[in-house]
């Protein structure tokens, strides 16, 4: 499997999010994100900054939301700690859709 990577990137009034070609993550690589950009955050002195993961949207796959908008020279470096970040976690499929046609009448 091919190491997830982050896809695109939006810039709202209050958030910073960050796009994956990943359609899940496990829960212990949710907590290895979320610690370790925290603690990126908090040697940039951003200290009301959090960041959170949202499941697999209409926008691509998992985002990972982060509640601030940064200065372009921090956000940066979270772009490049991210990316350190994200680089030994396996970019995982959703779970395979199974459908089931209706069966036609019975002759």
């Amino acid at each position: 499997m091919r190491a997830m990577v982050v896809i695109d990137e939006h810039r709202t009034l209050i958030h910073t999010r960050f796009v994956t070609d990943g359609e899940r993550l496990l829960e212990r690589d949710v907590h290895t994100i979320e610690r370790e950009l925290e603690l990126t955050l908090r040697a940039r002195q951003l200290w009301a900054a959090s960041l959170r993961v949202e499941p697999a949207a209409s926008e691509g796959g998992v985002v990972l939301v982060l509640n601030c908008q940064p200065a372009s020279t921090d956000l940066e470096i979270v772009r490049a700690r991210l990316a350190e970040v994200l680089e030994p976690i396996p970019r995982r499929p959703g779970a395979p859709r199974i459908t089931v046609a209706p069966r036609g009448p019975y002759r």
